[in-house]
């Protein structure tokens, strides 16, 4: 009996040591086989990270204040303010209102031609104001490194809508506006804003011999944006 337990025992470990050998040579096996799978693939050129929005719009409100100046007019430098109150339905979509005042100053070949030749000089139309309601679509996000030092996100937009402009013989004309610019998160709450503006419409011209005519200005404009309610949250 004892001889037959001696017998068993001695089976059994022989048993057992062939499946630890034969597992351990799997394992082996199977890792040199990842190693070399491994080592058969090629290196990822097309990595992306993509970051947290830095400045959430949703349901905020925004104020927007800058200068701006005309670039169409050859005789005349014209300068005004841009005053601005958007409300953001979601991260592409506002609604803003726009009221917009400038004035002119003569360009020196302007006054040259007063002071030299007694030459009077005016613009057929000058606007003085303008007053509207825009759309604005933001399609494009994207960042922008410094130096690669920095990562600065920023927001492409366009603006569509229209409106009244005034001019500074009194007259009130109805306006289409198109625009393009940027904005560039400054903190969670502010932004640098830029945009180029075309404001069309058709007034009568001063002169000797009035007459309807379509006016445009094309104006830039740079300034900077607050959204509130006031938010720390990322």
């Amino acid at each position: 009996m004892l001889k037959r337990f001696y017998l068993f025992s001695a089976a059994a470990f022989v048993f057992f040591s062939e499946q630890n050998v034969y597992a351990q040579s799997s394992s082996v096996q199977t890792s040199e086989q990842l190693n070399s799978e491994l080592r058969s693939l090629e290196e990822f050129s097309d990595i992306a990270v993509i970051q947290r929005k830095y400045l959430q719009k949703t349901e905020r409100f925004e104020a927007f204040g800058s200068v701006l100046t005309s670039l169409n007019s050859q005789l005349f430098s014209i300068f005004g303010v841009n005053a601005t109150l958007g409300y953001h339905f979601n991260e592409r979509f506002a609604l803003e209102a726009n009221f917009l005042f400038s004035a002119d100053s003569k360009r020196g070949f302007t006054k040259g031609l007063e002071d030299d030749y007694f030459i009077s000089t005016t613009d057929l139309i000058t606007p003085e104001s303008y007053l509207g309601l825009h759309l604005r679509w933001s399609p494009v996000y994207g960042k922008i490194s410094l130096r690669s030092r920095t990562i600065n996100p920023f927001e492409v937009y366009f603006t569509v809508g229209g409106g009244v402009t005034g001019t500074d013989d009194g007259q009130s004309a109805p306006t289409l506006h198109l625009g393009v610019g940027q904005f560039y998160p400054l903190s969670k709450n502010m932004t640098f804003r830029w945009g180029l503006g075309l404001n069309t419409f058709q007034a009568t011209s001063k002169g000797a011999n009035p007459k309807d005519i379509t006016a445009y200005m094309l104006h830039l404009s740079g300034g900077v944006s607050w959204y509130f309610p006031f938010t720390e949250a990322r």
